[in-house]
């Protein structure tokens, strides 16, 4: 079960869509201030975790963007302190090799869409490069 003990820092920016199913899915810019749903491990231009649902697009979108926050797994995870990245839906699970690591995980996921609590920090991407 998540704790919830939310640290973040947040900033707001602007929706490309409606992201309203997304809240806690990680989300990337896409240029002229907006944010969507974030396209894989890869993705380079990760801003941060969706905090609340804009639900249409010019929207307000609140992201965290550091600390502690809430994030929805892709999957299980069944140890602590492991690097996250993004899946294709938005969703942490386990970083591999030529992933954006974009945090870590401080609690356990049992399966595909548990929200845990996450330790959120400036994205690097684990070798080869």
């Amino acid at each position: 079960m998540a704790e919830y003990n939310t640290t973040a820092n947040f900033q707001t920016f602007t929706a490309t869509a409606d992201l309203s199913a997304h809240q806690y899915n990680a989300v990337m810019y896409y240029g002229s201030g907006k944010v969507g749903v974030a396209s894989g491990g890869a993705v380079q231009n990760y801003v941060g975790i969706l905090a609340n649902k804009p639900a249409a697009a010019d929207r307000a979108a609140s992201v965290a963007i550091s600390g502690r926050y809430k994030a929805r797994a892709g999957a299980a995870i069944a140890s602590y302190g492991i690097p996250l990245a993004s899946n294709a839906s938005g969703r942490l699970v386990i970083a591999t090799s030529g992933n954006i690591v974009v945090g870590y995980n401080v609690e356990t996921a049992a399966a595909d869409g548990n929200i845990i609590s996450v330790e959120l920090q400036s994205p690097y991407r684990i070798g080869p490069f």
